[in-house]
């Protein structure tokens, strides 16, 4: 019994090998950029942290993000163009659901924990946490196949991102992009309070392949303006691809989050929104 048990062993470690083996690694940590340009777009909201959105589709660029006075903000310009149309939303807008995934209560999916693409075919795929069966949390893929959302993990991690109560908290786990590659493959950005940061690399139809060695982008190097006690810099990546080959990032500064419960005053003043474009 000992001897098949060791043969069992013997032979899972076999396979882990040869499966590391085929691993396909994208090393680009060398690849360093730099700031060529920071356009002023609006002062924002600095008393916590909210998503903001960049989109570059051609020669066109759409921004969204919350001013100084709390209020929703679309923006759009010809790449090039020295400021943004800036539009303030209504306080409230209609929306429609649809369920990809029918992740249960206390499933590990979590507000804003997604990115969306489209595929070669124009069909939507997502990019999420959830827990697994062993009840750790894992990143998925969902696509649809047939005319059913079908989903499978990316991730084997051993670890579990347990969270509950009310208002922002901070993340432990962050999907920090998604998107194609000029080979046709994907990738997916993330950060992790157990395994750092990363990027996977995905085939065409989605499956994990590999990973790409990201170098340390420019931004990460930009000082904190402001002087309030507590403040930290945000970033959101561009969610498209600009023609004009360079890459686009916001950047503004909040201090941390804090369940979205008032805070007592004195607040930081609003912090400035920069559009950087980075070579």
């Amino acid at each position: 019994m000992k001897r098949i048990l060791l043969i069992v062993l013997l032979s899972l470690a076999i396979l882990l090998v040869l499966a590391q083996e085929n691993e396909v690694v994208i090393d680009e940590s060398g690849n360093y950029g730099s700031i060529e340009q920071i356009v002023y777009v609006d002062s924002v909201w600095a008393g916590h942290p909210v998503g903001f959105s960049l989109l570059s589709h051609g020669n066109r660029q759409y921004i969204a993000y919350y001013n100084a006075e709390r209020r929703m903000v679309l923006g759009q310009r010809n790449i090039g163009d020295k400021n943004f149309d800036l539009h303030v939303l209504p306080a409230t807008m209609g929306q429609q659901s649809l369920i990809v995934d029918p992740v249960p209560v206390e499933g590990g999916l979590i507000n804003l924990a997604a990115r969306l693409l489209l595929d070669e075919n124009d069909k939507p795929v997502f990019v999420y946490h959830k827990f697994d069966e062993n009840g750790n949390t894992q990143l998925y893929v969902a696509q649809i196949q047939e005319d059913k959302w079908v989903y499978h993990a990316i991730t084997d991690w051993g670890y579990r991102w347990f969270f509950s109560g009310n208002g922002s908290i901070n993340s432990e786990i962050k999907l920090n992009g998604f998107r194609q590659r000029d080979d046709g493959s994907y990738e997916v950005d993330y950060r992790h309070i157990k395994y750092g940061n990363g990027t996977i690399l995905l085939d065409s139809n989605f499956c994990k392949i590999g990973k790409v060695i990201k170098p340390l982008s420019p931004e990460k190097t930009l000082e904190i303006e402001g002087t309030f006690p507590g403040l930290l810099i945000q970033t959101a990546n561009d969610l498209g691809e600009p023609n004009d080959g360079f890459k686009y990032v916001l950047k503004w500064e909040t201090i941390n989050r804090n369940r979205d419960k008032p805070r007592k005053k004195p607040w930081p003043e609003p912090s400035r929104l920069y559009l950087l474009k980075i070579k």
